[in-house]
């Protein structure tokens, strides 16, 4: 399995809320035709499925760098959810955020890996 993770504004009282909807929505439908359709993602002759991580980022450039940084702060396993732990992430791969100002805080992390 290859893992995605993705911080993302997940609650509606965030500043990118209407936004974040429109890249979840689309970032499943991706992930959902690659497996079905595609049966996961080639590499080296071997085929590997997909998984989306997602992270509330409360719109913010603190707690998308507290994600980063930290490799995880209380992550929401179901959207809505209050269901919330403490765990490192395995992610094979990071998505950025929306906007800039929010990608900035991930970038110095993505380039040091």
């Amino acid at each position: 399995i290859l893992s995605l993770s993705h911080p993302m504004s997940l609650v509606q009282g965030d500043k990118f809320f209407s936004t974040g909807q429109l890249q979840l929505k689309s970032i499943e439908m991706m992930v959902d035709a690659i497996n079905t359709k595609r049966c996961g993602v080639g590499v080296n002759g071997k085929r590997y499925g997909i998984e989306l991580t997602t992270y509330g980022d409360d719109s913010s450039k603190d707690k998308v760098g507290a994600i980063v940084e930290n490799a995880m702060i209380p992550i929401r396993n179901n959207i809505g959810s209050n269901n919330t732990s403490r765990q490192t992430v395995d992610a094979s791969f990071w998505l950025g955020p929306y906007s800039s100002g929010l990608t900035g805080k991930m970038s110095p992390h993505a380039n040091a890996t």
